[in-house]
């Protein structure tokens, strides 16, 4: 059995003062809906997602949720993510129940980025608005994935879907 842990940023954000709370451009809920309609095109549909509790993050994660068929009101929402901790994070993935196989984690770089190139030393360098590193660990339980351990399965983002079509 495997675990994967999809690591994916927000959409593309309006400009503000207050950064946590910038919402989506229309552009970055396009963006959203094709990051999820990806992952239903796929047959990913995460069993947890948990999100940062800025305003573009939580709306990219209910726009994914929706897509792929998980219920908005079960993400998690966690003001650590969006302030970058990285080992808060690492404890909250490997903290999951090993029944779930399938775990969206939607936040910002370069947090995002680090932590999978963290978890999988072949993860892309940069992850764009939208996008998405799908990282695979053989391993049955979620407290046995640590770093280096995990290997890139997927990389997704919109303007590489748009570039393709």
């Amino acid at each position: 059995m495997s675990k994967y842990l999809y690591v994916a940023r927000h959409g593309e954000a309006a400009h503000g003062p207050d950064d946590h709370e910038r919402p989506l451009t229309p552009h970055g809920e396009q963006e959203a809906r094709q990051t999820g309609a990806w992952l239903r095109s796929q047959g990913i549909r995460p069993d947890a997602i948990a999100s940062s509790t800025a305003i573009r993050a939580r709306e990219t994660a209910r726009i994914i949720a929706e897509a792929t068929g998980f219920e908005v009101k079960r993400i998690l929402t966690t003001r650590r993510i969006y302030d970058a901790d990285l080992l808060y994070i690492l404890d909250l993935i490997f903290g999951y129940e090993d029944l779930f196989s399938h775990v969206l984690l939607v936040g910002h770089n370069p947090t995002s980025t680090m932590l999978a190139q963290y978890l999988a030393p072949d993860a892309p360098g940069h992850l764009p608005t939208a996008g998405l590193i799908g990282i695979r660990f053989a391993v049955d339980r979620w407290i046995d994935a640590s770093a280096g351990t995990g290997q890139t399965q997927y990389f997704f983002y919109p303007s590489l879907n748009a570039s393709q079509a």
